[in-house]
């Protein structure tokens, strides 16, 4: 049975759950009400499948929590449900472990196929997070033209199968979901996307995914 946590705001807790069980009949939603309950149900249910936190369930942006549960619970994913729109936001979200980030604004379908992803082992990035970012910066406070520079150098050195994959890990997908599109082993992946992000210099794959979208240089 899957369980989900939902967010500590009455309507949308009420409404997602409507919306999950009418597509899963069996799907079992634990109700949050602020942090403490949601580590408390965290170590309560040890067969959790995914998190949906609204960032502000303590009346704050509260990353020291998101942190905390994608460090101490990381086999639980972590999707971030939240009213914010700022690209920076999302990013630091994903920065600090989370699976994913979906705007509150986002149609039934997006929420749905972000959670089939990540269930999936993919990470959800949202369109939004690839807008307008403060000038001359980026989320490590490098130069914005040195870096696009720098990543379009590095794209240049793909091979046409690593330009592939780039492609694949810019959807969210997961290595398996990769290694089918392209009918190859799951090690071969790995070993594309470790080339991938020494190639970019990049610590994982949203920092690359994040790079190879501010510099244009993706089809998707």
């Amino acid at each position: 049975m899957t369980r989900i946590i939902s967010d500590n705001n009455v309507l949308a807790h009420e409404g997602l759950t409507h919306t999950l069980k009418s597509i899963h009949s069996d799907i079992e939603i634990l109700y949050i009400t602020d942090r403490t309950s949601a580590l408390n149900q965290l170590e309560s249910h040890s067969d959790i499948d995914i998190l949906l936190l609204d960032l502000q369930i303590s009346d704050k942006n509260d990353f020291d929590l998101l942190i905390n549960i994608c460090n101490t619970y990381s086999d639980t994913p972590a999707i971030v449900i939240s009213g914010e729109d700022q690209p920076l936001i999302m990013r630091k979200v994903i920065d600090c472990g989370a699976s994913g980030f979906i705007p509150k604004s986002s149609t039934i379908e997006v929420l749905l196929n972000a959670i089939k992803l990540v269930c999936n082992g993919g990470t959800y990035i949202p369109p939004e997070m690839f807008t307008s970012r403060p000038e001359n910066t980026d989320i490590n406070n490098h130069s914005i033209p040195s870096v696009i520079t720098e990543t379009k150098k590095a794209a240049n050195k793909l091979t046409r199968r690593q330009t592939d994959v780039l492609e694949l890990l810019s959807r969210g997908m997961s290595n398996r979901d990769i290694a089918n599109t392209f009918d190859l082993s799951e090690n071969t992946v790995k070993a594309h996307v470790a080339s991938i992000l020494k190639l970019f210099n990049a610590e994982n794959r949203t920092e690359v995914v994040v790079m190879a979208h501010n510099a244009c240089i993706l089809n998707t």
